[in-house]
């Protein structure tokens, strides 16, 4: 796991089993921990990245949970761009 800088006073939003999402009013910044990932994230970046894995997963329980409909390459490829 990365360690924050000295300065940062991480507050815990979230936790799980798997994840945990923290935020420092000081610095401004997001910090993300999965595993043993660990992100730095600014607001906008996690509004992004939440909103990307909604969107897949929406995909994913669409195409492959429910079976491949014809148009599922054409929409991963619209989803990317």
């Amino acid at each position: 796991m990365q360690t924050p800088s000295p300065t940062c006073r991480i507050e815990i939003l979230a936790r799980t089993e798997h994840c945990s999402v923290g935020y420092c009013r000081g610095c401004n910044v997001f910090h993300v921990d999965l595993g043993t990932v660990s992100l730095k994230l600014h607001t906008l970046q996690v509004h992004a990245l939440g909103g990307s894995l909604n969107q897949a997963l929406q995909v994913f329980k669409r195409t492959i949970l429910e079976g491949e409909g014809p148009g599922f390459r054409r929409e991963l490829e619209e989803s990317v761009h």
